[in-house]
């Protein structure tokens, strides 16, 4: 990886690099690249893919509705701040 690549990926990253930093990295870089190039030239035709070795299915389940109580619902719409209609206003959590 060549230096200017590396100041337009720390640039897009928001980081910044001294130049010491952008030498060193750019070897470490380089080096690192180099060993997924030959990860890559390995054949893996044979090897069965993870994502198939087990059948798995998402188990569902049916939604199980349940009225609440008036006294449940008076005690849940008191712990808002605000009510509009049948919307309800939630105190901040976040500053």
């Amino acid at each position: 990886m060549d230096r200017d690549e590396l100041k337009r990926i720390a640039d897009i990253a928001r980081i910044r690099l001294s130049e010491e930093e952008v030498s060193r990295f750019s070897i470490e870089l380089e080096k690192l690249l180099s060993h997924y190039k030959k990860i890559e030239e390995i054949d893996t035709s044979a090897i069965q893919d993870f994502a198939y070795m087990h059948n798995l299915e998402n188990e569902l389940r049916e939604d199980d509705i349940n009225e609440a109580s008036d006294e449940i619902k008076e005690r849940i719409i008191k712990e808002f701040t605000k009510e509009s209609e049948k919307l309800l206003l939630a105190p901040k959590s976040l500053k």
